[in-house]
């Protein structure tokens, strides 16, 4: 396939279009949008995109946060079963502990995150919008 160079296609657009009849003119709707317009899609889409990727971390850190409540109540419960002798039983309860402490955490950590202002009750603790 041969590309022809940037003044071959000036010239041979400016040779088709004094060659070909030419009808009315395109309205500006069927051109597509102006650079304005394309500008402001791409601000929109860069906020966008910076959001999403906010939203992400967030969901990211409510799950690492379950696991590491899990392990650390199983943990927990490990080192009282060998000082205690109780085996298995500390570990079963704190990994039990684990599970329904996790679990609460993970549903109003999850909840906050639905909220449309996005604050979870740690942000509302700053009081930096006192006027």
């Amino acid at each position: 396939i041969i590309t022809p160079s940037l003044n071959q296609a000036k010239y041979l657009n400016r040779t088709l279009n004094s060659v070909v009849a030419k009808g009315p003119p395109i309205p500006e709707e069927l051109l597509g949008p102006s650079d304005g317009e394309r500008q402001i899609r791409a601000r929109r889409m860069t906020k966008a995109n910076a959001n999403m990727k906010t939203r992400l971390v967030s969901v990211s850190a409510i799950g690492t946060e379950f696991a590491i409540v899990v392990v650390g109540g199983g943990l927990l419960g490990w080192v009282i079963d060998k000082v205690a002798g109780t085996e298995p039983w500390g570990i079963l309860i704190g990994f039990g502990f684990g599970l329904v402490y996790g679990f609460i955490r993970f549903v109003k950590e999850a909840q906050a995150l639905n909220k449309p202002n996005g604050k979870t009750k740690t942000d509302d603790s700053s009081q930096d919008d006192v006027r």
